[in-house]
């Protein structure tokens, strides 16, 4: 299970996102695209509800999701399993980044280096 959905016998539970450990680098990625990370349609409800005006989503982060930058540099953690989504870690971890990993659109990434070998963190 990769985190972003729950079991059968626990539905309604969710698993925690990140794993004890660090995963390995696998490669080295940049994003094509800006990625906001966040849940527009949520957003908009919460705007009419509110009356709150916004020129951009509100930042409700989707179950996993990380925002990015177009031309960020990100290192690939995770693969692809089939869903549509990519694990991701910042290269450029900032201690006022409240996510430094998390997954992304794979549409959005162009993987531009793979290791022979996983690298340690």
């Amino acid at each position: 299970m990769d985190g972003r959905e729950g079991d059968a016998e626990g539905e309604g539970e969710e698993e925690e996102f990140f794993d004890s450990e660090p995963l390995p680098i696998l490669g080295r990625c940049k994003a094509l695209y800006p990625f906001e990370g966040t849940d527009c349609l949520y957003s908009l409800v919460y705007y009419v509800l509110l009356t709150i005006f916004t020129s951009n989503c509100f930042a409700v982060t989707s179950e996993g999701s990380i925002r990015m930058e177009e031309n960020e540099d990100l290192w690939l953690i995770e693969q692809d399993q089939g869903d549509g989504w990519t694990r991701v870690r910042r290269v450029n971890i900032s201690t006022v980044d409240p996510m430094p990993e998390g997954f992304v659109p794979s549409s959005y990434i162009e993987v531009y280096e793979m290791f022979s070998a996983p690298q340690p963190v």
